[in-house]
């Protein structure tokens, strides 16, 4: 992956997905309806988001293309979900706000070097 797809891939997580909370849970091959569906909605509630973060931030580390402040913004980010007992309760509005955070800052990384 070279810089270009990773931005794209870091922008479309950031940008692609609702920050919406569904009032049901939402499942992965399930619409708002709970209907079967191969065109899910695309929410930042469900864990997959999260999921790519923590690819985003593995791949943008060891290609250097995030910086230490994205790593360790990333790293409390982590600290937080394991903290807050994340793996053993819904998703809240706090956890997609920082996970927005992080994606932020690994925008802000990739501006300089895009030109942009």
């Amino acid at each position: 992956m070279d810089l270009d797809e990773y931005r794209d891939r870091v922008l479309n997580a950031r940008n692609n997905y609702s920050n919406e909370i569904p009032s049901a849970v939402i499942h992965s091959s399930l619409d708002l309806n709970g209907n079967e569906t191969e065109n899910c909605p695309k929410y930042k509630v469900r864990r997959g988001w999260f999921q790519i973060i923590f690819a985003l931030m593995y791949i943008g580390s060891e290609r250097g293309f995030v910086t230490r402040r994205s790593s360790d913004l990333f790293e409390k980010f982590s600290n937080y979900l394991n903290r807050t007992g994340f793996r053993d309760r819904l998703t809240v509005g706090e956890d997609i706000k920082r996970g927005d955070a992080v994606l932020d800052h690994m925008i802000t990384d990739l501006e300089p070097r895009l030109g942009k």
